[in-house]
């Protein structure tokens, strides 16, 4: 029968109650948003441990920072969005990874397929998150993954050398989470993994996610608002959008680790 120690629910109560109330006062999630994130990380603290949510804790403040940042320095020319993060999207970038921590439970700590798992679903996220926010800063359009072609900064597909170097560096900054547990084998694994993750984000994004035409700017966007008025669905699937993208690259970025950990234990 699974148990969790007492002390570590005490404690990661605690924790998330300091970290709820910062991040209200900061503003960087909405109120379901911060419910989402109550959940996300009590399952990953509670069921994962420390190091777990220490990996959690820096994509979700060095993201929130990067976003804060690029926001107010391009505005909203480029992506209608706030800093807030809502539910979706906590529960898109978060849902892997807690399910990866609930079974990491029932494992000896810091098992490597488990742990592979986590930080595929974790490095996606982190690297997906820091190619979106740095990619819109560079100075050059992106160009669509699918084409090649050059492109409007925050259209769903469109990569960036500044995109991929943000991908590495969230990559780089979670490189101390596998040493921790002593598993230095697995950094190869995490880069690869969330190299594939985001790639594959932005695959999906270029071809099934629906994607609409603003009536206002006429610029292709990923919602069904832009510039306060209604936009005209253009492509993809209309069921398909951003969050659901998102969801699905952390799934493929943990599976991927997985079987990259499971052939270097063959090896």
């Amino acid at each position: 029968m699974l148990t969790i120690p007492v002390g570590r629910v005490m404690e990661a109560a605690a924790v998330i109650a300091v970290i709820t109330l910062i991040s209200l006062r900061l503003k960087f999630l909405d109120r379901k948003g911060l419910a989402a994130s109550v959940i996300v990380g009590f399952l990953v603290y509670a069921f994962g441990g420390r190091i777990y949510f220490a990996a959690l804790f820096l994509f979700f403040i060095v993201s929130s920072v990067a976003t804060v940042y690029r926001v107010r320095r391009v505005r909203l020319d480029y992506v209608e969005k706030s800093w807030e993060r809502g539910w979706r999207n906590v529960a898109a970038n978060g849902l892997t990874a807690s399910l990866t921590a609930v079974i990491s439970s029932f494992y000896a700590s810091c098992n490597p397929m488990v742990l592979a798992s986590y930080l595929g679903a974790i490095g996606t996220s982190f690297a997906d998150t820091l190619a979106t926010e740095i990619g819109l800063l560079s100075p050059r359009n992106p160009r669509l993954i699918t084409s090649m072609k050059g492109t409007q900064p925050g259209t769903p597909g469109a990569v960036s050398t500044y995109g991929y170097m943000g991908s590495i560096l969230a990559l780089t900054a979670l490189t101390p989470f596998p040493i921790l547990c002593g598993r230095q084998d697995l950094i190869p694994i995490l880069f690869i993994s969330g190299l594939i993750g985001v790639t594959a984000d932005s695959l999906l994004g270029a071809t099934i996610q629906a994607q609409y035409r603003c009536n206002s700017c006429g610029k292709i966007v990923e919602t069904q608002t832009h510039c306060g008025v209604g936009t005209e669905h253009v492509k993809g699937l209309k069921i398909i959008d951003t969050h659901m993208v998102n969801l699905v690259s952390t799934v493929i970025g943990a599976l991927a680790a997985a079987l990259f950990t499971l052939l270097l234990q063959k090896i």
